[in-house]
């Protein structure tokens, strides 16, 4: 390794280290009994980090949504947040949440483009990561592989709600 790739590999290494320390404290100012329910659960803890590390490593770089999917995967409403992306219900708090551009008009203060999804975190500041559809349904799918790497047995409502997902967003 010469020491460019080196330089490479240590701030790489550190993103990762922040997204874990940001996804921490997400977590924790979005709903404590939540974060007391991922975090006390080790093995939920440890697919957190082996998400977020995946994604880093391939170069993703929209933080807050990879830290938003890390800790759906790792929960049990998954399939729920799924279908919610299908049926354009927006979640979210003051804290973290997602909105969704078909439910703003132009003229709205909250518009933020057309056939877009917006991941938001506040973590101290506000951040926030805006996609085209295709774009967020290529982590969707990597963040689905993972799921049904956790939970086979969900396999199959899964890629339905992909497919469904996929015909009314990318059509």
């Amino acid at each position: 390794m010469n020491s460019k790739e080196y330089i490479d590999y240590l701030e790489s290494y550190i993103k990762y280290t922040e997204l874990c320390i940001n996804n921490i404290k997400r977590v924790m100012y979005s709903n404590i009994n939540n974060f007391q329910e991922i975090f006390n659960n080790f093995e939920n803890n440890k697919i957190i980090h082996y998400v977020l590390k995946y994604f880093y490593e391939k170069r993703y770089n929209d933080d807050i949504l990879i830290s938003y999917l890390a800790t759906q995967i790792s929960g049990v409403y998954f399939i729920e947040f799924l279908q919610n992306i299908y049926d354009e219900t927006e979640e979210g708090n003051e804290f973290e949440g997602y909105m969704i551009s078909n439910n703003y008009y132009e003229d709205d203060e909250e518009y933020f483009g057309k056939n877009k999804i917006k991941f938001y975190s506040y973590v101290g500041e506000l951040k926030e990561d805006i996609l085209t559809y295709k774009e967020f349904y290529e982590y969707l799918q990597i963040a689905s592989d993972f799921y049904i790497e956790l939970h086979p047995e969900q396999k199959e409502e899964v890629i339905a709600l992909l497919e469904k997902i996929k015909a009314k967003y990318l059509a």
